[in-house]
């Protein structure tokens, strides 16, 4: 944008122009204010945005480790209940065996059992 003040109507050139001239400074003037403060204003939105696009990319990371957390915890889940089963067997067939039942019969419970 071409600066205003470089075009000053300082020389009389009729009745008033002084007065002309001091507006059109006055305008300049606002005019490269506002320019600045459009520029200030865009710089803000840059860093704002800059700041949005790292809380996204914090957010997306947590929700990442959120997701392995459960997932995680759905196998220690799984694993629990494998081992219960396995301990659950293991107790049946000590049981039985406590009692002196034959290897057969054993097997042919298991199979019924589990």
């Amino acid at each position: 944008m071409p600066d205003l003040k470089q075009f000053p109507l300082t020389e009389p050139a009729g009745k008033g122009t002084p007065k002309v001239a001091k507006k059109l400074d006055a305008v300049a003037s606002f005019i490269e204010s506002q320019a600045r403060m459009a520029m200030l204003e865009e710089k803000r939105i840059e860093r704002e945005e800059q700041r949005l696009i790292k809380e996204e990319q914090r957010l997306a990371q947590e929700l990442e480790f959120k997701k392995r957390m459960m997932e995680l915890e759905i196998r220690m889940e799984e694993a629990a209940k494998v081992t219960a089963t396995h301990n659950s067997k293991a107790a049946f067939v000590a049981n039985l065996v406590s009692s002196g039942a034959p290897v057969e019969k054993i097997s042919e419970l298991l199979e019924m059992v589990f």
